[in-house]
């Protein structure tokens, strides 16, 4: 707490005042949304349209630089402001931290200034005494330390303005940061370009209007794609028409909704999750490959299958569809969350832990929790189409098979410098795992979910959709191992 009583320096009152904590802590605010206009700009620049030579799609992403170089302004702009709050709480600090001590060091002197003016005035005092008795040696003594006592009285009169000067460099020093600090604000809040009326007039509206709506559209196309694609043989060339529609209304939405945050009329954290889920729509199109042009051939393949009758009928289709939208709507929101926690770069080398610490790691995952974790609300007592392998059935329990494989983990940087209880915790982190039917995780075996793409005993592929969603949470889940293992080292 800065000091109240200033009058050893003749001020009323705190010549510097501020909180630098606080000011510094805003900066790093603006310098954190800086960040996070950083990421979801890269975010938005790495969206692909997969193989979709669909021209709305490819219209749309060519337009997305340009909105983004704009938005990229904003960047600039909290950096900047972030910058200067950081650099003048650094000189308020500093600042402070010199009146303070001026003032401790004024108080000192003021004090030996009071002590010596008032030995002065007893020892004045004594000499006169003794001049009035006619004791002259008596006297001279007394008048020698009086003029003693006035020299220390002057010192420390001397050394208050010391103080009452540094205290005035120290403000100068102060107004000087501000001024600084509100210069570098003004200058790129006058020159960035963020400040076109039309905006203010009627740009913000009409665009939370198109983010609205286009998050509406992207997420009723997106859900019908999701309900569709389980079909066998048809479902997939479904999906491929309505996920179009869901991407092309995802990349309108994060367009606008970056705008609208740029603009302060909404958070980062919203913008940036709208960029995750417009590239969850494009993921869709990657894994659409092929399907559109087989449409011709899927339609003959559902007739000679039986059509809705050989699925066992129209409620059979319902109850395995909501079964198998309900997993993947998991594992979107499972990488949209994955994209909000800390992450870093994965490092994978060679394998640093020896085969007989790796088969005893190989025991302990997956963990008995993990094991009941991935079958949590299964029924595996009802058979359903398998997910991962159309055509196939899933009966009994699902088996546990890390997203991000063992192998891996253990050639991450740092894994072997971890305890082995630490290392358990990363092997069995619960969100590298997902329940697959005994068919398919025997037919993945060690192989990634991009390696793994057909069932070799019944020549049966695996679902493309599923493989490309798998994959790109496999991406985000090395990250954040990498994270994790960081983080306990």
């Amino acid at each position: 707490m800065r000091p109240s009583d200033w009058s050893p320096l003749g001020l009323a009152g705190d010549p510097t005042p501020g909180d630098p904590v606080m000011v510094r802590d805003g900066g790093r605010r603006y310098t954190q949304v800086a960040e996070a206009i950083a990421r979801a700009a890269a975010a938005l620049r790495s969206l692909e349209a997969g193989v979709s030579n669909v021209d709305s799609v490819k219209a749309l992403l060519e337009t997305r630089d340009t909105i983004v170089d704009g938005v990229g302004k904003a960047e600039g702009r909290y950096r900047a402001a972030g910058s200067a709050l950081g650099t003048y709480a650094t000189v308020l600090d500093r600042v402070q931290s010199e009146t303070a001590s001026a003032l401790a060091a004024a108080r000192s002197a003021a004090g030996a200034g009071a002590e010596a003016g008032s030995q002065q005035a007893r020892f004045h005092r004594l000499a006169e005494e003794a001049e009035a008795a006619g004791d002259a040696e008596q006297q001279e003594r007394y008048e020698k330390q009086e003029r003693a006592a006035k020299a220390d009285a002057d010192q420390a009169a001397g050394a208050v303005g010391a103080q009452r000067s540094a205290v005035t460099d120290a403000v100068s020093d102060r107004n000087q940061a501000a001024q600084t600090a509100i210069d570098s604000i003004k200058e790129i809040t006058a020159n960035d370009g963020l400040n076109d009326s039309w905006w203010d007039d009627w740009g913000a509206n009409l665009t939370e209007w198109v983010a609205k709506i286009a998050e509406a559209v992207a997420a009723i196309a997106g859900i019908l794609a999701l309900l569709v694609c389980w079909i066998p043989v048809v479902g997939q060339a479904l999906a491929a028409v309505l996920l179009v529609v869901a991407a092309i209304a995802g990349i309108v939405a994060a367009l606008a909704n970056i705008l609208l945050a740029a603009k302060g009329e909404k958070s980062w954290g919203e913008a940036a999750l709208s960029v995750v889920f417009a590239a969850l729509g494009c993921v869709g199109l990657g894994g659409l490959r092929g399907v559109l042009g087989g449409l011709k051939g899927a339609f003959g393949a559902w007739k000679a299958a039986g059509g809705l009758a050989g699925l066992g009928g129209l409620k059979a289709l319902g109850m395995a569809s909501l079964n198998n939208f309900a997993l993947s709507m998991k594992n979107l929101a499972k990488f949209a969350s994955l994209k909000m926690q800390p992450s870093a770069t994965a490092i994978i080398g060679e394998r640093k832990v020896s085969q007989e610490v790796y088969d005893a790691l190989r025991a302990g995952t997956p963990s008995q929790a993990i094991r009941d974790l991935v079958n949590l609300g299964h029924n595996a007592t009802v058979a359903i189409p398998d997910f991962a392998l159309p055509g196939k059935t899933i009966l009994g329990r699902l088996q546990a098979d890390h997203i991000v494989s063992m192998d891996t983990i253990v050639r991450m940087e740092g894994f072997d410098a971890l305890t082995k209880t630490q290392q358990l915790q990363v092997l069995n982190f619960p969100e590298n795992f997902i329940g697959l039917s005994a068919s398919a995780n025997a037919s993945k075996g060690a192989l990634s979910y991009a390696e793994w793409s057909m069932h070799i005993s019944s020549g049966l592929s695996v679902n493309p959709l599923f493989q490309t969603q798998m994959t790109h949470l496999g991406g985000a889940l090395e990250g954040r191992l990498q994270a994790l293992i960081n983080s306990l080292l």
